[in-house]
């Protein structure tokens, strides 16, 4: 038997978010630059500081719909309600681009709730895989547990949103395809009932 497993949600949104998702792409394309203090191999971002918030500032409607309809599936997976959570806020969010040859480093994205990704264009057989680390720093260094697998991966889709605890380590593998993928990333803070 398996305990305290972590759980991490894949929805496949509908037409109308990736149709919006490529306008709001397409509306911000020249403006990705790379964070000053990363490698010269990490993606690029839609905005390096991660202050802002291109869903609100855009008025996404579809993928914040989207969004809405996934973290409710994922709280009533976890075992909550509105007895327990009382709305949420999307708090930060940016596109990434990512080309040949580039990655995102392990990391994770600290006291947020829930962070997420929706793959906006992405090739699943040269786009990398996102990966998540086991939170058990003892599953890395323990002789016991060296034979059990300590990293997941799931494809980029296109199309597909992923949602995850925000302090999961994830990161992605190594892009080798001749287009860019395009992302949209985002964290959100629940509002949790006392």
């Amino acid at each position: 038997m398996e305990i305290f497993s972590d759980i991490i949600h894949g929805i496949k949104c509908d037409d109308d978010t990736l149709v919006e998702a490529k306008q709001l792409y397409s509306k911000h394309k020249d403006a990705f630059e790379k964070h000053p203090g990363w490698e010269k191999d990490n993606h690029s971002l839609s905005d390096h500081t991660f202050q802002s918030n291109i869903i609100q500032q855009n008025d996404c409607s579809k993928i914040a719909g989207s969004i809405s309809n996934g973290l409710f599936e994922y709280l009533k997976m976890l075992g909550h309600s509105p007895s327990t959570v009382n709305g949420f806020s999307i708090t930060e969010s940016w596109l990434t681009h990512t080309i040949n040859g580039e990655s995102a480093r392990q990391h994770n994205h600290g006291n947020i709730d829930v962070a997420g990704v929706y793959y906006i264009q992405s090739n699943a057989e040269t786009d990398g895989d996102l990966y998540f680390m086991a939170p058990e720093s003892v599953r890395y260094c323990h002789k016991l547990y060296r034979m059990i697998d300590n990293q997941m991966s799931f494809p980029s889709e296109e199309g597909t949103m992923i949602l995850f605890p925000g302090w999961l380590n994830h990161g992605t593998r190594m892009h080798t395809g001749n287009t860019p993928r395009i992302s949209l990333s985002f964290n959100i803070s629940l509002n949790y009932v006392s």
